[in-house]
């Protein structure tokens, strides 16, 4: 089971919690049979073996029916085909994670199950270029935003760019309608691509030598808006490589480390995301749009938390994909110490399960706008505190990153 053992101790506490089940399973076990005959304690104890091994079953027949869909995502010839296996998949996934509670295990799974849909999808689009598909270089995928943190879901956008090989006028067509394809058979599988950060934009679909150039380039000469979207580089992750994955990841992020103008404006960015806190404590509702008289949890709670830590791994060369990685990564390094770590990484527990909790009672209405407008009417005082204190703790890592920031441009 190790897809979820670190379901109930946060991540890096894992063995703890684990430890404390046992101690506490065993204590509640021998405190039942204190005024128990011999052969009724043996009874219990048998009955106890007996439910462990029966919810070991259903955990791993779980397991094996989540690989299996992935197994035929990835055997898929026919995008449209693959609207229903999503649909099954998430509606397991969805279930999976309302028995475990585990982010961490749905989050893994979801990242598995889209790269087996690219792996599909890449042969279908190879399929429908017939003989141009022989004049295609090595492509590589990279998927950026909440899919580059490894924290996909359905209810996601899905910003892909395409980096590959160099190739000579006659592959110049057919990369461009590999593109084409790519996108609109991500669409077919009931996925959402990004409308602009996506394989049938010449502005994300190059060669290596292209985006070396043409990022330095725009850092150094950009406009605000292109250097705001090199920042989104930041988050990524390689979904199908063909060999340039590395290379391009660890030049994005040298690069954006190196610019001063980069850093500068990413911190700025960050510091003026709206907080879920007001002044006076209580927490902030939305005034208008779809989320009116509701407590946004991605603009509020999610986005500040993720936006900061991957600031903060930037600034400290921290280079994992993962804000839980991230996490972990900074407190070895010894940028944070281990109460804000376990801080930061209960709250992104916290705020992740309330995402996967809405997303599993809306689904599989994919396309609802709303997903994450909550009502706080029914929470109770203990629920109410605890969410605070999150939010509390994210504030605090802005104040880290910008002070971090100010330390970076003293030492430069």
């Amino acid at each position: 089971m190790p897809v979820t053992l670190s379901s109930k101790g946060k991540d890096f506490e894992a063995w703890r919690s684990a430890e404390e089940f046992a101690v506490t399973c065993r204590q509640m076990l021998l405190s039942k049979t204190d005024m128990l005959l011999s052969d009724q304690a043996e009874a219990l104890f048998a009955a106890a073996d007996r439910y462990l091994a029966e919810k070991a079953a259903a955990h791993e027949a779980n397991l094996a029916n989540l690989r299996n869909l992935m197994d035929q995502a990835g055997q898929t010839t026919v995008p449209r085909d693959l609207k229903q296996l999503l649909t099954d998949f998430y509606t397991n996934a969805y279930d999976f994670f309302g028995q475990n509670r585990s982010s961490v295990a749905f989050y893994t799974l979801s990242n598995s199950f889209l790269r087996a849909v690219c792996a599909a999808i890449v042969g279908h689009a190879k399929k429908e270029l017939g003989l141009s598909a022989d004049k295609l270089p090595p492509i590589t995928l990279v998927v950026l935003g909440s899919g580059g943190r490894l924290e996909f879901s359905p209810f996601s956008r899905l910003p892909l760019l395409m980096v590959h090989g160099e190739t000579d006028a006659s592959g110049t067509v057919p990369l461009r309608l590999f593109g084409k394809i790519l996108h609109e058979a991500f669409e077919e599988a009931g996925l959402f691509p990004d409308d602009v950060v996506t394989p049938r934009n010449p502005a994300w679909n190059s060669t290596m030598a292209f985006w070396r150039h043409g990022l330095e380039q725009k850092i150094r000469q950009g406009t605000l808006k292109e250097i705001i979207d090199l920042l989104k580089l930041a988050d990524q992750t390689v979904i199908h490589d063909e060999g340039l994955g590395m290379e391009f990841r660890e030049h994005c992020l040298t690069l954006l480390k190196s610019s001063h103008t980069s850093l500068d404006l990413m911190v700025k960015r960050l510091l003026e995301l709206p907080r879920g806190l007001g002044i006076m404590g209580g927490l902030k509702y939305e005034k208008r749009g779809v989320c009116q008289g509701y407590f946004n949890l991605f603009s509020h709670a999610l986005l500040p938390l993720t936006a900061a830590v991957t600031a903060l791994a930037l600034l400290k060369g921290v280079a994992q994909a993962s804000t839980t990685d991230r996490i972990r990564g900074l407190l070895r390094r010894g940028d944070l110490n281990v109460e804000m770590a376990e801080r930061l990484l209960e709250t992104w527990h916290l705020f992740n399960e309330m995402r996967l909790d809405q997303e599993a009672s809306l689904r599989p209405d994919w396309e609802r706008k709303n997903v994450l407008c909550l009502d706080t009417e029914d929470w109770d005082k203990s629920f109410f505190d605890r969410f605070k204190e999150s939010l509390e703790t994210v504030s605090t890592l802005h104040r880290q990153v910008g002070i971090a920031f100010n330390t970076f441009l003293e030492a430069v």
